[in-house]
């Protein structure tokens, strides 16, 4: 379905940015039908800044992205190159904390009154780039199939078992091999110290008795001396 009808519209840091032909329907779905430019713009504004934050986190993963397309459902992040599950949840974070970016920027300018929603125009625009914004953001962290939350999530799971765990075998022999002293993770060192902390195991009655021994005849050799 969105194979073709791609207009390309201009660059962003060198990313291709196109539009599709059903980015019209999107407007009108946002605006409940009712010519509104400032819904239409912020519609655009928070679509194009997520697919950057997913942009931006793909170069710095080192893959080469090859363009981002706007359609009437959202868009699209298109980047070549393999991906770790990890990676792939990283990248996937991206864009919704593009948008929460956003939102808290455009939030604190009508709080300050740098932007004040004294027009229609500007009203629709906040109300796109701090409500609308963060809902399609929650919208687009739900773990369904063809959203981000469902590559995201994983991701959280991933970091909560690594650091349960501590450092995997592959870390600790490569920071073995380069001198490095792995932290222990710090639920696991807790729970050394309290088991260091403990009460030790109680003596056993031979060597107890042994230890009796010895210490009655150093008294008595003391003793001894002391008279002499």
């Amino acid at each position: 379905m969105f194979d073709q009808g791609y207009l390309r519209l201009f660059r962003v840091a060198g990313i291709p940015v196109r539009a599709h032909w059903s980015v019209p329907l999107g407007l009108l779905f946002f605006s409940r039908l009712r010519v509104a430019p400032g819904v239409w713009l912020g519609f655009l504004i928070v679509i194009l800044l997520h697919e950057l934050g997913h942009a931006y986190l793909v170069r710095r993963a080192g893959l080469t992205v090859l363009g981002i397309d706007l359609s009437g459902f959202g868009g699209l992040c298109r980047f070549a190159g393999p991906t770790s599950p990890t990676q792939a949840g990283v990248i996937a974070w991206g864009g919704v904390l593009a948008q929460g970016l956003l939102a808290a920027a455009a939030f604190v300018a009508w709080w300050s009154g740098l932007v004040a929603p004294s027009s229609t125009f500007r009203a629709d625009l906040l109300d796109m780039l701090i409500l609308n914004n963060l809902i399609i953001a929650g919208i687009n962290l739900l773990p369904l199939p063809g959203l981000d939350g469902a590559t995201a999530w994983p991701l959280i799971g991933q970091w909560w078992r690594r650091r349960r765990s501590g450092p995997s075998p592959r870390a600790k022999a490569r920071a073995s091999e380069r001198g490095v002293v792995v932290p222990l993770d710090p639920y696991r060192a807790k729970r050394r110290a309290a088991r260091e902390d403990a009460d030790p195991p109680p003596m056993p009655d031979e060597v107890q008795r042994e230890m009796e021994r010895i210490l009655r005849d150093a008294a008595a050799d003391a003793r001894k001396n002391k008279k002499n």
